[in-house]
């Protein structure tokens, strides 16, 4: 809504910056906690790793090139790094001894372009940290956001930490379930880019052009949503064994 508006954009996303470098290092330090958990000790190494998905993702501010709809610069810096990481995949990853290796190029096929994005992100705003009362007004929305982001991560993530508990961490059990995961995830992740393109042209439209565009919008988000999902239940259902073996 305020894109438009250089001065109110830079103080905007200064803010939403600061809060996220605050949230990243209690984040770090809880992920810290973890590390030294006995019943992860064996996975210290995979932990550490993965903890810097969290640093990365605080620096990388996607969410500027999503406000300016920048979605071409998106998809060819995706594309880049996850070709990359394919190649880096078969080069170095060679049996299962190599799995920190492995988890490393996740990290890099999923936020390493996020380095990028911050050097980058000077062609919209000038992002500085600073913190005062005006944050403040922030931090009920960001809440409410971060609630049903925790319930989420609840429901994708420790359901493989239990699956490992209670098939007393037999691995074979948990990479099927893993791999079935990732393959749903694909096609989940197929409908959220609808959902965060259509946000920032929601607002806009809000701002800008009043509600019938936004309804008709979103009446063909809901279709394009059905047109997709429904196929992808089936045909993932018939295929499934095909798919885990591949």
């Amino acid at each position: 809504r305020i894109r438009g508006d250089k001065e109110k954009m830079n103080k905007f996303a200064s803010q939403m910056f600061s809060i996220n470098i605050c949230s990243m290092v209690i984040a770090c330090f809880l992920a810290g906690i973890m590390i030294f958990v006995p019943y992860f000790r064996n996975y210290q190494a995979l932990l550490f790793i993965f903890s810097l998905t969290i640093v990365l993702s605080s620096i990388g501010v996607e969410w500027i090139y999503n406000i300016y709809e920048d979605y071409k610069y998106i998809t060819i810096r995706t594309v880049l790094f996850q070709l990359v990481s394919v190649i880096l995949l078969f080069v170095f990853v060679k049996d299962k001894d190599d799995y920190v290796i492995y988890a490393a190029i996740l990290v890099l096929s999923s936020v390493g372009s996020n380095i990028l994005n911050f050097f980058r992100a000077r062609r919209y705003v000038k992002l500085s940290i600073g913190f005062n009362k005006d944050l403040l007004v922030h931090i009920k929305p960001m809440t409410l956001i971060f609630v049903m982001n925790v319930a989420s991560s609840i429901y994708l993530i420790m359901d493989r930490s239990m699956l490992g508990y209670m098939t007393n961490n037999n691995d074979t059990e948990v990479g099927l379930y893993s791999a079935a995961v990732k393959i749903i995830t694909v096609i989940v992740s197929l409908i959220a880019s609808i959902r965060t393109v259509v946000i920032p042209r929601v607002s806009y439209y809000m701002e800008n052009s009043g509600k019938n565009q936004v309804e008709q919008l979103n009446y063909s988000v809901a279709k394009l949503t059905l047109m997709i999902s429904i196929p992808s239940v089936v045909g993932l259902f018939c295929v499934g064994k095909t798919a885990i073996l591949l």
